[in-house]
């Protein structure tokens, strides 16, 4: 029978070869399979993360079909006796250390064992000046990996500043504009992905659903990590108008849409996170072959650092307002300025 492996991870990752030689079943070998992605703040970009995820799991060679491998959980979760020395988060800057808790969690059927999976945590504010390291011990080895923490973004162009009176100029005049937006990087981060998200509350006849989408706008890349490059990224006016106009749908129940605003939202990724990342792409050329990657000690997979930031109610100008109410991709879809008076407000 052909050798199976079995591997269950948090992020997307690849772990086979392919081979012309048909292989007979090895001695059984543990493969401790390590994710956790560390952060400051919370996925909202507003809030602070407190509570903090590690995924450990195991990797098997065995007989047999996976598929039916993957429905049992001790085929890729650890028992508390598989340690010898409990996983635990180090503060590497003052030593201080957080042991992982285990905690079941709901998962949707699939591939692997549900409703229910094990996932490690630890609940601590960290230092976005310290490095941490993830450490145990599980069936005599010793698994391992550390990371940095990145630190926030540093915004350049006024209207991404909280209380600042500038605003976005998706127009100028009846012309679309395109804005470059200016942000300083944070230490230790090395790649950013920026986005955008408008929120509007449909009104179908006094009863309001609140709505938002979200568009990708680009990815850009630090040359050194010490933080303070300064970065950009451009959005469109008219690619703006366009997308929005992708989005809505022609609902005749709607009787207005209400705009409530513009969040512009940072991610950054640290070194480690940022290779793995890229790895992790879709190949897109002849050559489908790319290493495999793993910051972890003793083990496959990846402990990072991350940063989420966001910019809430980003201020539009007044002729981009204009734009979204009467303009030639938006007009159809009702829109008014919630706290704005006539012609475009909604009072």
């Amino acid at each position: 029978m052909a050798r199976r492996t079995i591997a269950l991870l948090i992020l997307p990752a690849v772990f086979a070869a392919c081979s012309t030689e048909l292989e007979v079943s090895a001695p059984y070998k543990d493969i401790t399979v390590v994710y956790g992605v560390l952060s400051t703040r919370a996925t909202d970009g507003v809030s602070d993360e407190t509570r903090h995820y590690v995924k450990i799991n195991k990797a098997f060679l065995g007989e047999g079909d996976a598929l039916v491998y993957a429905q049992i959980p001790d085929s890729t979760e650890y028992d508390d006796p598989d340690f010898q020395v409990a996983p635990r988060v180090v503060d590497l800057d003052n030593s201080t250390e957080y042991l992982l808790n285990d905690s079941m969690m709901p998962r949707e059927p699939g591939v692997f064992n549900s409703p229910l999976h094990k996932v490690y945590y630890f609940d601590a504010t960290l230092n976005p000046d310290h490095s941490y390291a993830v450490r145990m011990k599980v069936r005599g080895n010793d698994v391992s990996a550390e990371t940095p923490i990145v630190n926030p973004p540093a915004y350049q162009s006024g209207f991404l500043q909280t209380n600042s009176n500038s605003k976005l100029n998706l127009m100028l005049g009846n012309q679309y504009n395109t804005v470059d937006m200016d942000f300083r990087s944070g230490r230790d981060a090395r790649r950013y992905d920026v986005s955008y998200r408008v929120r509007y509350a449909e009104d179908r006849s006094g009863v309001l659903t609140e709505e938002s989408y979200t568009v990708f706008l680009g990815s850009v890349r630090t040359n050194g990590l010490n933080g303070g490059e300064e970065l950009q990224v451009a959005i469109s006016g008219e690619s703006f108008y366009q997308n929005m106009a992708n989005v809505m749908e022609n609902d005749p129940s709607i009787t207005r849409r209400i705009y409530r605003g513009l969040d512009i939202l940072f991610a950054a990724a640290s070194d480690e996170f940022a290779t793995y990342l890229t790895l992790a792409q879709p190949v897109s050329g002849i050559v489908e072959e790319r290493p495999e990657y793993t910051n972890i000690t003793n083990g496959y997979g990846l402990f990072a650092g991350r940063h989420f930031q966001t910019a809430v109610g980003v201020k539009l100008g007044d002729a981009s307002l204009v734009q979204l109410v009467e303009g030639q991709y938006t007009a159809a879809f009702n829109f008014c300025i919630e706290g704005n008076g006539p012609p475009l407000g909604c009072d």
